[in-house]
């Protein structure tokens, strides 16, 4: 563990902090990819494909985001997911107010996407705010 010297302004507790956060994400990534290429294989698994998408936003790869939401798109597929899909679509194109309103009429209708949409929720958290 480096000391706190390394880390201009940091102390000891934030720079211990900053590297077992940093130690966490990489494992998290490193762990995530074998599902990733599972997911991949499955192209109609729409929860799968939805979760690849908020993968992509989180590298800030906005055309393999688009391009998976295009080939769900063109699926035959319940209610529920064309939902989804949808408020996604909406993170997408950082439209945070109707994916509000999206959100709570789907959740109360599907409680079991939750998981789903707190992530898709922390996506739109950190996308960048539009310029007015």
């Amino acid at each position: 563990m480096p000391d706190h010297t390394t880390f201009a302004g940091a102390d000891t507790a934030a720079a211990q902090a900053y590297q077992t956060a940093l130690d966490d994400l990489l494992h998290i990534t490193a762990a995530a990819q074998p599902a990733r290429l599972r997911i991949d294989r499955c192209p109609t698994f729409v929860h799968g494909q939805l979760l690849l998408v908020l993968l992509a936003l989180a590298d800030h790869d906005l055309h393999d985001a688009s391009d998976r939401l295009d080939h769900l798109a063109t699926l035959h597929m319940p209610r529920r997911h064309r939902q989804l899909c949808e408020i996604v679509r909406l993170v997408v194109h950082n439209d945070r107010y109707r994916f509000q309103i999206l959100t709570t009429e789907h959740l109360a209708e599907h409680p079991d996407d939750q998981k789903l949409l707190v992530a898709a929720e922390i996506a739109l958290a950190r996308a960048p705010r539009p310029t007015p």
